[in-house]
């Protein structure tokens, strides 16, 4: 009988542990985290730290707190994320015209709601183009995944604009402005729209050739085409 009573002991002591210095009844706590009230799991992009009360939702009575990036805030001046409830997440503090505020966009959450493969995304309700990077010049701009936006529609670069650095308004992958080589095309805009026109072996846009330059590949280009057409017949 000896012994099966001290391996009952050995028993307690080993499962034990620390947990043991405060009997279960005693805890603060013994209820399991509601997810509806409380963020179950804390990692990058929260706020929390029990030893800082500025972690503490006070609503929900429970520790730790969303950070939400300061451009996906309503109305706000603030330049670095904010912590917040998850109450006042679920209120109209967020710009969920734009934001969707689940995406962890670097350490904190908000990222711009996006269309066709990332290549659109939603300002001020409205889609726009995302620009491939060092293609805009306004350092107002907003930088994103993949590329560069502007922030106001009215904004958005027109066709000669682009043209002027030999770049049409075309989808390029996943952002919008596709070069062209100035040595085999000439961009010209239509109604702020892009036409491309190719050179034909021209070294230079139309309109920087001079007339005999211009006649002389002219009539290269008429030689060509007469000798093709020959050579045609005559098989």
């Amino acid at each position: 009988m000896i012994k099966p009573f001290l391996f009952s002991v050995f028993l307690v002591s080993l499962f034990g542990g620390a947990n043991a210095v405060t009997p279960w009844w005693e805890q603060t706590t013994v209820c399991k985290i509601s997810s509806s009230n409380c963020y179950p799991n804390m990692t990058l992009g929260y706020h929390f730290d029990i030893y800082d009360s500025t972690s503490w939702d006070d609503i929900s009575n429970c520790w730790g707190k969303k950070k939400i990036c300061p451009e996906a805030l309503q109305n706000s001046n603030a330049s670095e994320p904010v912590a917040l409830r998850i109450t006042d997440i679920n209120g109209t503090t967020i710009n969920t015209t734009d934001f969707d505020v689940s995406v962890l966009n670097g350490e904190c959450f908000g990222a711009r709601k996006t269309q066709d493969d990332g290549a659109k995304v939603f300002v001020n309700g409205v889609l726009v183009k995302v620009w491939c990077n060092d293609i805009l010049s306004n350092p107002s701009d907003e930088y994103i995944e993949n590329g560069q936006i502007v922030r106001s529609g009215t904004d958005e670069p027109s066709c000669t604009y682009l043209a002027n650095r030999n770049y049409a308004g075309i989808k390029d992958g996943k952002c919008y402005g596709k070069y062209y080589d100035e040595e085999a095309y000439a961009i010209q805009c239509d109604n702020d729209e892009p036409v491309l026109i190719i050179l034909n072996g021209a070294t230079r846009e139309p309109n920087s050739i001079t007339e005999e330059e211009a006649s002389n590949l002219f009539n290269t280009m008429y030689g060509v085409a007469q000798s093709q057409h020959q050579s045609h017949f005559n098989h």
